[in-house]
């Protein structure tokens, strides 16, 4: 079953989160905005700027890091409402767990709020070096650290059978760039039987054009989407609004 709701949120429930339609209000207005500027730059130039689409890029990130990885929108809502109660690993500033909330939904949300190198990947541990050191910040997840919306853990929450017992497990962009292990550490040690996936997946990512970016797309690691499929069967597919250059949807999946 697939559903497709993509739109300004201006038929959202009164019940959603007044920041979660905040930011898809955002994301409406920075797409038409970035549309027409391009539309414009080519009608002109007959060309694109390479330094706009740098530029877009980073800015997304940055708003991104702010909210939450994925947009959420009132079809995608309802479906992982239906599932509760849920649990939420790697929940970041904790967007779409007061989204929920607010709909009445039970979920337990958790984040490391710091950088683990043990879930990062092997293959390209020098660029991550580089770039975060363990334990440092990461700004989204100590954002919901401190606001309270989000509890501090990872994985290993899951082994607390009274706290994730009978709950769907949600889990969005939990691997860095499509790269790493954290949801592979996450769906292995979940025993419930449902999963709620936000992001890209392999057959919903611009992955195969895109010099950098996995295959299997930027949002889960191939080995945790073949867990998946080994141990669960999809149920239903809800599209998400994108950001330039991603294809995000959120999967409903009911172990087998």
């Amino acid at each position: 079953r697939v559903r497709r709701s993509i739109g300004d949120g201006s038929g959202q429930s009164d019940r959603g989160s007044s920041m979660a339609r905040a930011y898809l209000r955002q994301y409406a207005e920075k797409m038409s905005l970035w549309g027409s500027w391009f539309t414009a730059q080519y009608i002109t130039c007959g060309t694109y700027g390479l330094r706009d689409f740098n530029a877009i890029g980073a800015e997304c990130v940055a708003l991104r890091q702010r909210a939450a990885w994925s947009v959420p929108c009132e079809a995608a809502l309802a479906a992982a409402a239906a599932h509760g109660p849920l649990i939420e690993l790697g929940a970041g500033a904790g967007l779409w767990a007061k989204a929920l909330r607010e709909r009445g939904v039970d979920i337990e949300a958790y984040d490391t709020g710091k950088w683990v190198s043990k879930y990062a990947a092997t293959s390209d541990g020098a660029a991550r070096a580089e770039e975060h050191a363990d334990g440092s910040e990461m700004a989204d997840g100590a954002a919901g650290l401190e606001s309270g919306a989000v509890a501090l853990g990872g994985p290993e929450v899951l082994d607390n059978t009274d706290l994730a017992d009978g709950r769907a497990l949600v889990l969005m962009y939990p691997d860095y760039g499509g790269m790493g292990a954290f949801g592979l550490e996450a769906v292995r040690r979940y025993t419930g039987d449902t999963l709620v996936l936000v992001g890209e997946w392999a057959d919903s990512t611009l992955g195969a054009y895109a010099e950098g970016v996995p295959e299997s797309g930027q949002s889960f690691s191939a080995e945790c989407q073949t867990l998946v499929r080994e141990r669960f069967e999809l149920q239903e597919t809800v599209a998400l609004p994108s950001w330039p250059l991603y294809r995000d949807v959120l999967r409903i999946w009911r172990r087998r």
